[in-house]
């Protein structure tokens, strides 16, 4: 079979067997399945019954160029969001071609857009001071919040730490990280203290779960969990910029003041 006249819904597909299949990071195939099919879904895009060859270059550009005039809940997208869009749009190009759908590189020669770099937002110290109180309502949400705060944890990392890598007395965990890769951070007195509490008073006994943080009935934690908390955290502290990254940005800031690198 000539797989270049395979429709681009399949040739996604297969791409996303690809993916799963060369176990790449929960993040990065997330990216790439929200951003592809946009490509083929909106009024701008390429329709999924197009044949691999009669993918152009031109098509896609043009799909790119309308990336810019694009809003999301009443905002443009930002320079971030849309160069995300066009590396996930190239990934999928470089794919094409290596598995033969396509005569050649489509986006060889073209670079996503820069990204313009912004000033990072970060808590004050009072800020901070709030949200622990707000937290403070139950143990699991402190021992969080502390533990992101302390360590510049991922929302992936902290959801994903297990009760076998983790060390109260020593204040470490060891997490897999971006790409893959397997980490150990460090966290104070104070967040070994909120562990402690929380593993001790607040988790659920019969809980067989491997992962530090559950919910109240023993399931694991996910993305979406930890950003529901972060909601429920955002109207009790009443900082309405409150989202998980933060904490990471608020963690970088201190850990550079203090004269990291």
């Amino acid at each position: 079979m000539d797989k270049k006249i395979t429709p681009l819904g399949i040739t996604f597909d297969v791409f996303q067997l690809f993916n799963r299949s060369e176990m790449k990071s929960e993040d990065t195939i997330r990216w790439y399945n929200y951003a592809i099919p946009q490509m083929f879904n909106s009024r701008s895009g390429i329709p999924l019954e197009t044949q691999a060859c009669e993918l152009t270059e031109e098509h896609l550009r043009r799909y790119c160029a309308s990336l810019r005039d694009r809003q999301f809940k009443g905002r443009s997208l930002s320079s971030s969001t849309i160069n995300g869009h066009v590396r996930c749009i190239r990934a999928f190009c470089s794919w094409l071609y290596r598995n033969q759908y396509t005569e050649i590189h489509l986006l060889k020669d073209f670079r996503p857009p820069k990204v313009i770099k912004q000033t990072i937002d970060v808590l004050s110290d009072a800020e901070v001071t709030t949200l622990l109180q707000a937290a403070s309502l139950y143990r699991r949400d402190v021992a969080i919040v502390s533990l992101m705060l302390d360590s510049g944890l991922r929302a992936s990392e902290l959801t994903g730490a297990k009760i076998e890598d983790l060390d109260v007395n020593r204040g470490t965990v060891k997490v897999l990280g971006k790409g893959r890769r397997e980490r150990i951070v460090s966290f104070g007195r104070s967040t070994s203290k909120y562990i402690t509490s929380y593993m001790l008073h607040e988790r659920p006994n019969d809980c067989l779960s491997e992962r530090i943080f559950v919910s109240s009935i023993g399931r694991n934690m996910n993305r979406g969990s930890l950003y529901q908390l972060f909601v429920r955290l955002r109207g009790r502290s009443g900082i309405s910029r409150l989202h998980p990254h933060l904490l990471r940005h608020s963690f970088a800031s201190s850990f550079l003041l203090a004269g990291g690198s």
